[in-house]
């Protein structure tokens, strides 16, 4: 007897479309240091769900298109295009080339490992938490507004979806998640695992400013947070509107660093003039 699951794998795949020229790549890791990474397609992303012994009655499989980057030995970048597949309640993947797809046949539970790679491992946290850009489908299941934006090595920014607003121009307020990935430290050397902030950022000089940062550390297993400090004036996170940007100090992002892509991004979004 067929196995359901597998016959379901066919169709997800037969579903998915070659990359094609004009399709958007977004990307989601960016390696400073070589300038590889990792960019997914979001129009590729396919759902549906598995049944067969084992598997729980709202078990999903997740597809979607990835690229990964890295540099050859002769230090050019080489792109590979795969299909992720992903069964989100195990946290373990499958990746395969778009343009071979994986036979029925060949197709087994067996072949889905944990992934091992920490930006792989986040990213596929990401996509079945619902926190990918130009990924619509987990807003008609409720999911949180909190948007990846990009990372690096040692960073990753999220966007609270509506939490980018204008200020007089050419300013704007963002409200911002700063994940250190694998810790940061104060000047006093107190420990954190990530920034709550509130930017204020200057699209026309590129420059951006901190209106409000607390910093917090996981605390409970990563159940909760706890505060560590409160910095800058809590008011901006009050009424991130009406802070005054001509009362702070601006700073210019590293080209290509991930302060700067967020900036970009940002600055490019529409939005509403500022009353």
């Amino acid at each position: 007897m067929k196995n359901p699951w597998r016959t379901w794998i066919a169709c997800a795949l037969a579903s998915v479309p070659m990359l094609a020229a004009a399709a958007e790549t977004i990307d989601y890791y960016v390696d400073e240091t070589s300038g590889g990474g990792l960019a997914f397609v979001p129009s590729s992303v396919v759902i549906g769900e598995v049944k067969g012994p084992g598997f729980a009655p709202d078990e999903h499989l997740f597809a979607i298109e990835v690229v990964q980057t890295q540099r050859s030995s002769d230090g050019h970048l080489q792109a590979t295009h795969q299909l992720l597949m992903s069964l989100c309640m195990r946290r373990t993947v499958l990746l395969t080339p778009v343009s071979e797809p994986i036979p029925t046949s060949n197709a087994s539970f067996d072949h889905f490992v944990l992934p091992t790679d920490i930006h792989m491992k986040r990213f596929q946290t990401d996509l079945c938490e619902g926190h990918l850009l130009k990924v619509p489908w987990w807003k008609a299941v409720g999911k949180d507004n909190l948007l990846h934006v990009i990372e690096g090595n040692r960073q990753a920014l999220y966007s609270l979806s509506g939490g980018v607003g204008s200020l007089a121009e050419p300013y704007l307020y963002a409200l911002v998640l700063q994940v250190e990935l694998g810790g940061a430290q104060l000047a006093d050397g107190r420990r954190f695992d990530l920034r709550d902030v509130v930017w204020v950022l200057d699209c026309k000089a590129h420059t951006g400013a901190v209106a409000n940062e607390r910093p917090l550390a996981f605390a409970d297993g990563g159940k909760k947070f706890d505060l560590i400090a409160a910095i800058g004036d809590d008011t901006s996170r009050q009424n991130p509107a009406g802070v005054d940007p001509g009362k702070l100090t601006y700073k210019s992002p590293n080209a290509g660093s991930v302060q700067d892509r967020f900036s970009r991004y940002a600055c490019s979004l529409p939005r509403a003039k500022a009353p």
